[in-house]
């Protein structure tokens, strides 16, 4: 959808007014002025030109950024963020961020046209958000991109064998409640060392149609030669060993203890059932406070099957979300999704980026 025209009295077009186009590395120092000046003055991307090109730069000399530049003026006045899960068309997923408008703006929809020209040269088979801004971008995608919406669910599973806590704050007399589980098929988790391995592997694992297709090349800049976060990929063995799913986690160390996010998955869905233990088995060997996982589009009775609880945002258990700077409440992520029945972890678009330099 493009919707081109913004006053249809005066007949003026947005193409007339502006040139929305795919930014170049010669627009970076003019894209990360914009981003300091109209986001965040501390933002990493407004301030790393090097974690920028990480993030967000191509061997070709593009940047993934849709940019609106004023015809008259030749400043930027619009930007559009995306990440690229692979460059295969047919499979193509990209995650929407960081979009933002020039204050002084007066064109109305500045932002949704120019989030309209990223779906419309990219075509993406499936798309999504993560941390969408409930007050002003989640009801215009929709009303306009007819986007499915809502809070990301947060789950974890509290280290039962420590008596005080540093990062969480649990309700210790409900959390005494544990979900009655089966004990039967179970896995194990195996520390993957090098990439090399994920690539002997992943033709042997079966995923899910309803996550996002992710590249190999996708997953080894992402997850293996990211420049800030440390991941650590296990591999999910069932009880003949045989290799059936990835878990990618990452560690958070603060206040001398331990947390552990599990931020992404590759594999069949129901294989999730295999992990019980092993994540039992996990976080008690390294002490984790506990581990937590935000997932939208997996039924709740498949995180309990497993031992873990779903936080309630306005319940006395508090599992924070944000960690730089650290925040010990509850904080509400939103999401926006092209499918329903998509399915998104706390890993995907940005939501595990770093926000600060």
């Amino acid at each position: 959808m493009i919707v081109e025209k913004w006053d249809l009295k005066k007949n003026v077009k947005f193409s007339e007014l502006f040139d929305f186009r795919m930014a170049r590395y010669s627009d970076l120092n003019s894209i990360m002025e914009f981003i300091r000046r109209f986001w965040s003055p501390n933002h990493i991307l407004g301030n790393d030109k090097d974690f920028f090109l990480y993030e967000h730069g191509n061997c070709d000399g593009t940047i993934n950024f849709i940019i609106a530049v004023n015809r008259i003026t030749k400043e930027i006045v619009c930007i559009q963020g995306f990440i690229p899960y692979s460059r295969q068309k047919h499979v193509l997923h990209i995650c929407g961020v960081m979009s933002k408008t020039h204050p002084n703006n007066k064109v109305p929809l500045l932002g949704v046209e120019t989030m309209s020209r990223m779906l419309h040269l990219l075509r993406p088979v499936t798309y999504c958000g993560i941390g969408t801004n409930p007050a002003t971008m989640l009801p215009l995608v929709k009303r306009f991109f007819k986007r499915h919406t809502g809070v990301m669910p947060h789950y974890y599973m509290l280290n039962k064998n420590l008596e005080t806590f540093e990062i969480a704050v649990p309700n210790l007399h409900k959390e005494t409640v544990l979900v009655a589980r089966e004990k039967k098929h179970l896995g194990s988790f195996e520390l993957i060392q090098d990439f090399s391995d994920v690539v002997s592997l992943i033709n042997l694992i079966k995923t899910s149609d309803n996550l996002p297709f992710k590249s190999l090349q996708y997953l080894k800049r992402r997850y293996f030669e990211n420049p800030i976060h440390r991941y650590k990929v296990y591999r999910l063995r069932n009880g003949a060993g045989q290799p059936i799913s990835l878990f990618v986690t990452r560690e958070v160390c603060l206040n001398n203890s331990r947390i552990l996010h599990w931020v992404d998955y590759i594999g069949e869905i129901d294989n999730i059932r295999k992990s019980q233990n092993a994540f039992e088995a996990l976080m008690l060997q390294e002490r984790y406070e506990y581990i937590d996982c935000l997932c939208e589009g997996i039924h709740e009775n498949l995180f309990y099957s497993i031992g873990f609880n779903r936080k309630e945002h306005d319940g006395k258990t508090i599992i924070p979300s944000y960690f730089a700077p650290f925040v010990q409440r509850n904080i509400k992520i939103h999401f926006e999704k092209s499918d329903p029945n998509l399915i998104i972890f706390g890993g995907d678009a940005d939501a595990d980026r770093p926000s600060t330099h």
